[in-house]
């Protein structure tokens, strides 16, 4: 599939698939003049897929967005190798395992040295499984950027995967993840205090989540935080 501009000017999303049937979003989000930012860099792509998005800028930074989603890293890396990657520390230690070719990690504090001030990537606080999440400036508002942490499934996908969700109320619909919430925290206190005040500081208009659809409706974007307040 190709990708998808979001707000028309600065974040694109392709969808990949991975192992076991599932689908995953990767974003692309434009950064200073002529250099991209790469969360989740997406596998399988064609020369044309590349070349697509490079009318857009040139990665500097591909982000793994936690310790699963890796799988697009090394022919990222092959294609850009003098883009630095970034994960947490947690998450860079397991993709090492995965891909023992690939180059050091860089700490994700210091993303910041790429990102222009409305561009913001977060290692957020509290979590035992790290998450990566991220807001952007639009001409629409603030885009937020999420991984595993908020889904937006359409319908509850088949099998135990499905069943978990439906139990744990992580979908169908735009949701928190609370299957993997209920795991991932080592901190809930610290991460909804973060998070909440985050969102509070830049409401959301536009959700982006690696998994299920983009919420483009600035209304329902903006039930997040309250989302947050039952889900946590």
């Amino acid at each position: 599939m190709p990708w998808k501009p979001i707000d028309g000017e600065r974040v694109f999303t392709f969808e990949y698939p991975f192992g076991g049937g599932g689908r995953a979003h990767s974003c692309a989000i434009r950064g200073r003049p002529g250099e991209l930012i790469v969360l989740s860099p997406p596998c399988g792509l064609t020369d044309a897929d590349f070349a697509e998005i490079e009318k857009q800028g040139r990665p500097v930074a591909l982000v793994a967005t936690n310790g699963y989603h890796h799988l697009g890293l090394p022919e990222w890396h092959r294609r850009y190798p003098e883009a630095k990657l970034y994960a947490p520390a947690k998450a860079a230690a397991r993709i090492r395992k995965k891909h023992a070719d690939l180059p050091a990690f860089q700490a994700m504090s210091t993303l910041s040295g790429v990102c222009p001030h409305d561009v913001v990537v977060y290692e957020p606080p509290g979590m035992r499984i790290p998450d990566v999440a991220a807001r952007v400036a639009t001409s629409k508002g603030w885009l937020w950027s999420f991984n595993d942490t908020v889904m937006n499934h359409p319908k509850l996908p088949p099998g135990l995967f499905g069943k978990v969700m439906k139990w744990t109320d992580s979908g169908p619909g735009f949701k928190v993840a609370r299957f993997f919430t209920l795991i991932a925290l080592n901190d809930k206190k610290a991460f909804k205090s973060w998070l909440l005040g985050e969102l509070a500081k830049a409401p959301p208009a536009l959700v982006v989540p690696s998994h299920g659809l983009p919420v483009l409706d600035a209304d329902e974007a903006g039930h997040l935080p309250e989302m947050v307040e039952r889900a946590i």
